[in-house]
């Protein structure tokens, strides 16, 4: 199967998940023991309830764990919020347990380390993808208006940009198959997978664009809500409740005659004011937009 998510399923229903014994918390600045230990001590005071976590740091592939004990409660009043009371006395107690991290957790810190390298030092690498690159005929000199419109089309985008070869082809073979070792492991102890998706923005052919992610354990893409942009970056609404504010052709990037049609198709009522064949701007307010016409 060519499906991205098909070349996980085996491994992810073979093994069941142990119950984890601590809280992960990322510290990309943890270096020495006593950064991991303050870490953990700090993580506790949020809820001054003791616990043992897992703190690790992504970019170095490092992590430690550290059991820290019930804090001091803090009580009276004065000006200065528990919390911070408590967090401020955290830092400065030498306090807590370290103990030995579990293989598979350091194995996870190492998979995911593994892809945030590869990813240009992201879990959620974004790139940006020419339509022309799908291959997909339905999205020729189509907009990004039509695949708000269109069901069938933006379904079509999102089967190709979850399929294996068309991946490769856009973050290449190495990422992919850090994603995919990362996302076979049977363990999910400090939530890595969930954390890792690649993000594709797919740019039509008229400089229009909107974004999908891609999933570790999905088979499609799913189109991002409220990511739908003309060619200048200017916010192109999914409904008539988003229909609020100006649009310009920002010295031409932006076609407003495909936009105001658009528009119309959501259930905008467009008034037009000026005359001539060519669309300099729209104005747009509770469902009701101004089209100036201009020669």
């Amino acid at each position: 199967m060519k499906l991205f998510g098909a070349m996980l399923a085996l491994a992810a229903a073979a093994v069941a998940t142990p119950a984890f014994s601590a809280q992960p918390v990322h510290c990309p600045t943890c270096v020495t023991d006593s950064d991991f230990r303050q870490r953990a001590v700090l993580e506790e005071a949020v809820t001054n309830a003791g616990g043992t976590f897992w703190v690790y740091n992504l970019p170095a592939g490092t992590v430690q764990k550290w059991y820290i004990p019930r804090s001091n409660g803090g009580g009276g009043g004065g000006g200065t919020p528990r919390s911070v009371r408590n967090s401020a006395a955290a830092a400065a107690t030498p306090r807590g347990q370290q103990q030995p991290v579990e293989a598979h957790v350091q194995a996870e810190v190492q998979k995911g380390r593994s892809v945030y390298i590869k990813g240009a030092n992201s879990l959620r690498p974004l790139y940006n993808v020419p339509v022309e690159m799908l291959k997909v005929p339905a999205a020729a000199a189509r907009s990004v208006t039509d695949v708000l419109s269109d069901a069938n089309l933006k379904a079509q985008l999102e089967s190709k940009l979850g399929d294996t070869d068309v991946v490769a082809s856009i973050i290449g073979p190495d990422l992919l198959s850090a994603i995919v070792d990362l996302a076979q492991m049977a363990t999910n102890a400090l939530g890595l997978k969930e954390g890792t998706y690649v993000n594709f923005r797919l740019i039509m052919e008229d400089g229009t664009y909107i974004d999908f992610h891609l999933s570790v354990q999905k088979t499609t893409a799913d189109a991002q809500e409220d990511t739908a942009r003309t060619a200048s970056g200017q916010l192109v609404p999914e409904n008539i409740q988003q229909l609020n504010g100006t649009w310009t052709t920002n010295g031409g990037a932006d076609n407003l005659d495909r936009l105001g049609n658009y528009f119309e198709s959501i259930g905008a009522t467009m008034i037009d004011e000026g005359s001539g064949g060519y669309t300099s701007a729209i104005s747009c307010a509770a469902g009701r937009c101004i089209r100036q016409k201009i020669k």
